[in-house]
């Protein structure tokens, strides 16, 4: 991904370029590569495993041999793991061999790490409306909870999921202070 900006002023362009490390292309005119640490390590090939647990996996193809595991998460929503992050989405586990061995790898590696923290419970149902519903899961989100779900049934009930381990920021939440 590659974007480019332009500024009416020389100046201005050269500020911008210093500011963001980037580079001048052309009088006036700035391209930014969002991804060039991976572009340069990685082929095109990336694959999602299905995984139970609420947390995004991305395996990168190598160009040498196997591929690089991560967790693609928010900053902070995996606090196990956070020790490892790379970037603001790319938390790096380790390298397998092939797309065969990640579940092996991810059982000994991060199932272990994780038990069942990450998997979605039922934290609050209401009846025909979501008025509740949706100021209680705006404070969730302030507080921190990630990876929360809001769904409705076909009677029009109301259910917020959220993750295993978020119960204890939930229990904070009154529900006389949303009314």
């Amino acid at each position: 991904m590659s974007l480019v900006l332009q500024s009416k002023s020389r100046a201005k362009c050269f500020a911008l370029a210093k500011r963001r490390n980037t580079l001048v292309v052309r009088r006036h005119c700035l391209k930014i590569f969002g991804m060039s640490k991976f572009s340069k390590k990685y082929t095109d090939y990336h694959f999602h495993p299905e995984i139970s647990d609420n947390i995004e996996i991305v395996c990168y193809e190598r160009k040498d041999t196997g591929f690089d595991v991560y967790i693609f998460e928010k900053k902070d929503s995996v606090p196990e793991f956070e020790d490892s992050r790379i970037d603001q989405f790319h938390i790096f586990l380790g390298t397998i061999d092939s797309e065969d061995e990640f579940e092996k790898f991810y059982n000994m590696e991060i199932k272990k790490s994780i038990g069942n923290r990450y998997e979605l419970i039922p934290y609050y149902i209401e009846k025909g409306s979501r008025k509740v519903c949706g100021k209680i899961f705006d404070a969730l989100n302030n507080l921190g909870c990630f990876g929360m779900s809001l769904s409705s049934d076909r009677l029009g009930d109301y259910t917020i999921y959220i993750r295993r381990k978020d119960v204890e920021f939930a229990k904070t939440i009154i529900q006389s202070n949303l009314l």
